[in-house]
């Protein structure tokens, strides 16, 4: 092969390459003005929720004066979600809000089959949903890329400790979860008496690393039910009805912006039908949270307890 040939080789693999890599960019592309599509079929209350339970922050900040404004626009709400969600996420919500989106989904795979020259089939919302996530952790990865050239150094050790600190917080709440059994209680204030006297026995306390405990702990202008350690805190709820919860997501997440972790007890009343995905949807992912059903007053001497630690990311 003479050297005209080999450049003409390389030249025709650089044209691939770089079709491959526009394909890509548009595809990208696409992809988020499908989430702006799906994300515009909710109401202003169902993103704001979003943003509450998710802790996508809705002020913007000017630069020099430090002055926070409130995003109003249904349309700016929907860009800041998409910004900070993954297409996956978006359609988790979607199914949660009962929200139309495999029109748009569809859409979005014939795109994507004649933007790459495949033949025209049907697939899985699986295999599409799959295709879409490799294509966001791919740019994912390269930003990582990126990032790395400039910088090699990674704190190992930092991430050590705090992976240590997580699965402490985790199996104080697995112990919480199959121990506590409190009698029939009357409310959140007798729930939670009866938690500190349960988590103040010194043999219990020693046994989970428990070196202090607070209840009560005022943090800006709330108080979360009780503080362990000085850095987990513990929120106690007894659910009459869903709209004693509406105060919850944004006490959650004033709570961990003080505290290194935050989980939730929510108790619902055997006799109350009450949704407990309801509640966890007010909930942000990363919180844990342990649901129970307690009898509010004692009706017989037996009395069934249900909990489950539920844990998200």
């Amino acid at each position: 092969m003479g050297f005209k040939d080999i450049l003409k080789k390389v030249a025709s693999s650089t044209t691939k390459v770089l079709d491959s890599a526009a394909k890509n960019i548009e595809y990208r592309k696409r992809i988020n003005e499908a989430k702006l599509e799906i994300l515009s079929r909710f109401t202003v209350k169902q993103l704001e929720r979003v943003a509450t339970t998710k802790g996508i922050s809705l002020y913007d900040e000017d630069f020099l004066t430090g002055e926070r404004t409130r995003l109003r626009a249904k349309s700016d709400i929907v860009w800041r979600l998409a910004s900070n969600l993954s297409f996956q996420e978006v359609i988790d919500l979607a199914k949660r809000y009962k929200v139309r989106y495999a029109d748009i989904l569809q859409e979005l795979e014939e795109y994507r089959q004649k933007l790459y020259g495949e033949t025209k089939q049907k697939r899985s919302e699986k295999d599409i949903l799959a295709d879409i996530e490799e294509t966001e952790e791919h740019r994912i990865d390269e930003g990582k890329e990126a990032k790395t050239k400039i910088s090699r150094k990674t704190p190992t050790a930092k991430r050590t400790r705090a992976q240590k600190q997580d699965d402490e917080f985790i199996t104080l709440l697995k112990w919480i979860e199959k121990n506590f059994r409190p009698p029939a209680i009357k409310g959140e204030r007798g729930l939670q008496d009866k938690l500190l006297v349960l988590l103040s026995t010194p043999e219990i306390q020693k046994k989970l690393g428990i070196k202090s405990i607070q209840n009560e702990v005022r943090i800006g202008r709330r108080r979360i039910d009780i503080v362990i350690n000085g850095k987990w805190g513990i929120e106690l709820k007894v659910i009459e009805n869903i709209t004693n919860l509406d105060r919850l997501p944004t006490q959650i997440n004033a709570y961990k912006k003080a505290l290194e972790r935050v989980a939730v007890i929510v108790v619902k009343p055997p006799n109350k039908d009450i949704d407990l995905e309801e509640v966890l949807e007010l909930i942000p992912d990363d919180v844990p949270v342990i649901t129970m059903e307690i009898p509010i007053k004692r009706k017989s001497r037996e009395t069934t307890y249900i909990a489950k630690l539920v844990r998200r990311r």
